[in-house]
């Protein structure tokens, strides 16, 4: 049986990022706002925000773009990666 992200909130045990378009019909609003609460009843430490108007794919030009959404969105993605996914520190 296939679980859903609301299932498994329980056991995540990284940081997890998202960037989602409001008008996606692929993944409702709904829907990331239900994943968003099940993270927060579960402690986990999350960083989602949804753009207002960007639709699926909203990174890919010519498809879905939106400028600003993507931009932003990278910025976060950038950000997220250097706090959470730092290299090892080598002891040698």
């Amino acid at each position: 049986m296939k679980q859903s992200p609301l299932d498994v909130a329980p056991a995540i045990a990284l940081p997890l990022p998202g960037n989602y378009g409001a008008a996606d019909a692929g993944i409702p609003v709904d829907d990331v706002r239900k994943r968003e609460d099940a993270l927060k009843k579960n402690s986990k430490r999350y960083d989602i925000k949804i753009y207002p108007g960007a639709k699926y794919a909203f990174h890919r030009e010519g498809l879905n773009y939106d400028g600003e959404a993507a931009k932003d969105s990278r910025g976060r993605t950038i950000g997220w990666r250097a706090t959470y996914l730092k290299p090892p520190v080598s002891k040698g």
